[in-house]
């Protein structure tokens, strides 16, 4: 089933390969995490995978000082301009999600559905001792502005369902897909391009 592969996917045991920083670090959190749990018995809340997530930033490199210019800021993240202009660097704090874990999902799910607009973690971020993952993505320039009929039946058209407002349903996945107002889906050339998404598993176990 469709389903299926998808959380198999997310496990990292699908037939389609998903490669890169985002799997190694839910690899390297899941088995860490086992490990524990294992001497523990208890639940890992999202300070415990920041633990787990620094240690993996430490032993592989993979702390991001500088970020660039920052261009702008919301609830979730800030966002900065590098040397590469054609890409802006996104430091997030995973404010929307009740793990770390939920937060890498998100980022596999988004380019499973929305690959023109891939999320590349590329490092971590510590500073004013707030903890972000930190993502590089290409730059869309927009030329319209969305209109939310055209985005709901785009959307419908894929499998998913307008719940209410800017939220929506995968019934066949149990995905929930929220926060697609007009500033996190650009349109260029009449194409739909979501820059900023959040994607949940419903009922789904993170592990």
């Amino acid at each position: 089933m469709l389903k299926d592969e998808i959380h198999k996917i997310i496990r990292g045991t699908g037939r389609i390969a998903v490669k890169g920083l985002i799997t190694n670090a839910k690899t390297y959190l899941r088995n860490a995490i086992t490990t524990k749990q294992d001497v523990e018995n208890k639940k890992q809340t999202k300070r415990d995978e920041e633990k787990i997530l620094k240690q993996f930033a430490t032993e592989n490199n993979l702390w991001i000082n500088s970020l660039g210019t920052r261009f702008e800021g919301g609830y979730e993240q800030d966002v900065y301009f590098t040397e590469e202009t054609n890409y802006v660097i996104k430091a997030n704090t995973g404010v929307f999600y009740q793990t770390w874990t939920d937060y890498l999902n998100n980022l596999i799910l988004h380019n499973l559905f929305f690959p023109t607009t891939n999320y590349e973690l590329i490092g971590f971020n510590n500073s004013d001792n707030e903890f972000k993952c930190v993502v590089k993505q290409s730059v869309v320039i927009a030329d319209d502005i969305i209109d939310t009929i055209e985005l709901k039946q785009f959307l419908e058209n894929i499998g998913f369902v307008n719940k209410k407002y800017n939220d929506y349903y995968y019934p066949e996945l149990n995905i929930i897909l929220e926060d697609l107002h007009d500033a996190n889906v650009l349109i260029y050339k009449d194409v739909p391009y979501f820059i900023d998404t959040v994607f949940y598993l419903k009922d789904y176990n993170g592990n």
